[in-house]
């Protein structure tokens, strides 16, 4: 029907005319959309549902009833949202049902990010030219309603590797446009104010790396030693992107492994900040859905169980809903697209048709407020980190930690040529998508010839 970001006179009356609340018009409900659906009221009762989130922009829609009363005229919908600057304003008729999926089946306003603040509060009113007709109250709601989410901004470095394993040189497209590709895709299903991705400089890599996740733990290792080594800020989330070959079919040939990344989340509420870090292919066919299921694994969001592949361990058993979906309608603020929850289904699972649902939406904006909250600063530690491919092998690094290692803890039997072989302390944290993890190990055990550790139930033995 129409969307308003224009505004009144001041007073929602044209100019020598006097309004009323429109005849046989009430509202049946209001939503608004920075991505999944909140409600803010059903029935004339104050709704709730996923947290709005400051200074990101949103969709306010209107939900419409009416009686034999409604002339079928044009409403004036003014939306004030008691901000001090000029109400918004529509002027349409009213279509006779509205269906949820239909954006011209509704009043809808485009609200931009600038004017929800700390509270949004507003007055809605749909009014036409007086005519000697009564004024009908149920024409008009207000409320205010808390904002949980401050202003935030997610903020990724895209470190492309330059794939010389097989002499070319190969480097995964990081134009503005496509970068532009990459921001706009995470603004659309992060619950954040603003996305900033930043480019880093090419990575030079001689390693091979496979379609199956071979080779894929030297990447994320180097991922891992760039923020120490090059004082990159703990609240940037370092995505390495690469191109084994020059296509998405010949990568995927008959199948292939797209992303890996470490859960992370140990502590659940900012996670590790060393573990901020995921790795992927860079084909444009795939490249932006698949940095954003692979940050999502960095803010410690495991899979919705949709999707073939799925290791039962990764799976988020707490995920509400089945088959993976997003479970209520959603609003693309990027492209206005309707997500519907019957055929589209959650970022963080394996099927197709991707947006973002309110369950994994809410906890990526609790995240969100978190990771920037100042860190104590602690006397930083060495440690052994031993990268497991899951097939036997494993990269050795000697790594330093200011805060306290992330992962579930293991007992450990280790070896060194000093004290043979000893139990201790170590940390575990499993990949993703494939066999495998990291390990850390105190490095004031010593000389490190071999470990010894449970992982996914099995005995793996890791020599040096």
């Amino acid at each position: 029907m129409g969307s308003g970001c224009g505004s009144d006179d001041g007073d929602g009356k044209p100019a020598g005319a006097s309004t009323i609340g429109a005849p046989g018009v009430w509202f049946d409900g209001l939503a608004l959309y920075q991505g999944p659906k909140r409600t803010l009221m059903v029935g004339g009762t104050p709704g709730q549902g996923v947290p709005i989130v400051a200074g990101r922009d949103a969709l306010f829609r209107v939900f419409h009833a009416m009686g034999p009363e409604y002339d079928g005229q044009p409403v004036t919908a003014k939306l004030d949202l008691l901000d001090g600057q000029p109400a918004l304003e529509v002027v349409a008729p009213l279509a006779p049902n509205y269906s949820e999926g239909d954006l011209q089946s509704t009043l809808n306003f485009q609200i931009p990010g600038g004017r929800i603040g700390d509270e949004f509060g507003y007055e809605l009113t749909l009014s036409q030219p007086a005519g000697g007709r009564a004024d009908n109250p149920n024409a008009r709601f207000g409320q205010k309603v808390a904002v949980a989410g401050k202003q935030n901004t997610l903020r990724v470095m895209l470190v492309p590797f330059a794939y010389q394993a097989d002499g070319s040189g190969r480097l995964p497209d990081t134009s503005p446009e496509e970068v532009e590709r990459y921001r706009k895709r995470l603004l659309a299903l992060y619950p954040v104010s603003n996305v900033e991705v930043s480019v880093h400089d090419p990575v030079p890599w001689t390693t091979a790396i496979g379609s199956k996740g071979e080779g894929w733990q030297s990447v994320g290792i180097k991922l891992y030693g760039l923020r120490n080594a090059e004082g990159i800020p703990p609240d940037v989330y370092l995505y390495a992107v690469f191109m084994p070959t020059a296509t998405l079919g010949q990568f995927c040939n008959p199948s292939c492994q797209l992303g890996v990344t470490l859960l992370n989340n140990d502590p659940p509420d900012v996670g590790n900040v060393s573990l901020r870090l995921a790795l992927g292919v860079g084909y444009p066919e795939v490249a932006q859905d698949t940095a954003a299921h692979e940050l999502g694994h960095a803010h410690g969001r495991g899979h919705a169980n949709c999707g073939f592949g799925l290791d039962p361990s990764s799976i988020d058993q707490s995920f509400p809903h089945p088959k993976g979906s997003i479970g209520d309608w959603a609003y693309d603020i990027t492209s206005g697209q309707m997500h519907d929850p019957a055929v589209a289904t959650d970022i963080m699972s394996y099927c197709k048709n991707q947006f973002i649902s309110g369950y994994n939406y809410e906890k990526l904006s609790a995240r969100g407020q978190n990771v920037n909250l100042a860190s104590v600063i602690a006397t930083p530690q060495p440690y052994w980190l031993i990268a497991e491919d899951g097939l036997g092998e494993a990269e050795w690094q000697q790594i330093e930690l200011s805060g306290l290692p992330s992962g579930r803890q293991v007992e450990v039997t280790a070896r060194t040529g000093e004290r043979g072989s000893f139990s201790t302390q170590g940390w575990y944290t499993p990949y993703d998508h494939l066999n495998g993890g990291w390990l850390l190990v105190p490095a004031s055990v010593g000389d490190l010839k071999s470990v010894e550790h449970r992982a996914r139930g099995a005995l793996a033995v890791i020599d040096r």
